[in-house]
């Protein structure tokens, strides 16, 4: 041992043989191909769990610049800002992952002359956009039945609130989403999780001439429900089905239950 120390050598090792995240949920994204959607508060920080996770290929999609106020609970730097935030993102990746196959699109939906990532079995839509899932909606069901879709969000006033929806080419987004909040609405038990429905009104402008006002919610917070989520998300593709996870962080002050499933009927 101390010749090791002295020399400054590490001491020999067996090779490793087991990951340390072997039989965790997250198991599932190992040498997957995927693509992010959206690398804001939650999908920056999700993109960076599944390079963690192993994942054969990412693409990541987005065409916003990074700016200063980002910073306090986006993936990025201050030397990030005013670069394009997929491809400082993917720089990041590559230091992590890098036998990843990382690539980016400024073609946040994902429909377009560059298609999908080659073989990609998961699309994470991690937009909060309407017009991503309408977009979605026409074209999920042209889609291979092996390609499934996930979109992850969170509450308006706290953060602290997260729902993953899984489908494929079996049923719309739209149709997942209308169920799912059809249920929550009628089941008085979950009426903490009804804020994840309700309108705009409790957004944030963070400084005066934002055109785009966002959700309050700190780092710590966005970090939770992006761990919650991929770790769910892992978890629900083991036997796919459209369906979506409800889950509350253990501080939130939205609801109690903290874990809830609500399964959905494919349409037609």
């Amino acid at each position: 041992i101390s010749f090791f120390i002295a020399s400054g050598e590490p001491p020999p090792c067996s090779e490793i043989t087991e990951r340390r995240d072997d039989g965790r949920p997250t198991g599932w994204f190992s040498g997957r191909a995927v693509e992010v959607w959206g690398c804001g508060a939650l999908g920056s920080w999700i993109a960076e769990l599944l390079v963690r996770a192993g994942v054969r290929s990412i693409r990541i999609r987005d065409y916003t610049p990074v700016t200063s106020g980002l910073l306090v609970r986006q993936n990025f730097t201050n030397a990030d800002i005013g670069a394009p935030k997929a491809q400082v993102l993917a720089d990041r990746l590559r230091l992590i992952g890098p036998d990843v196959d990382v690539s980016v699109s400024a073609t946040v939906f994902g429909i377009g002359n560059d298609g999908l990532v080659p073989d990609c079995e998961l699309v994470i839509d991690a937009t909060a956009s309407a017009q991503v899932t309408a977009l979605l909606d026409s074209f999920v069901t042209e889609a291979p039945p092996e390609l499934n879709f996930a979109q992850v969000a969170t509450d308006n006033s706290s953060a602290t609130l997260g729902i993953v929806a899984l489908t494929s080419s079996m049923c719309r987004p739209s149709e997942v989403d209308r169920q799912v909040r059809d249920h929550v609405l009628n089941a008085p038990t979950l009426e903490g999780y009804r804020t994840l429905w309700d309108p705009d009104d409790q957004l944030l402008t963070p400084a005066r001439g934002c055109s785009t006002p966002t959700f309050r919610g700190s780092a710590a917070d966005v970090m939770g429900v992006a761990s919650s989520a991929v770790s769910l998300l892992g978890g629900l593709l083991r036997s796919p089905r459209p369906g979506a996870q409800l889950f509350a962080l253990p501080h939130s002050p939205v609801a109690t239950q903290r874990l809830v499933y609500v399964s959905v009927e494919p349409a037609g």
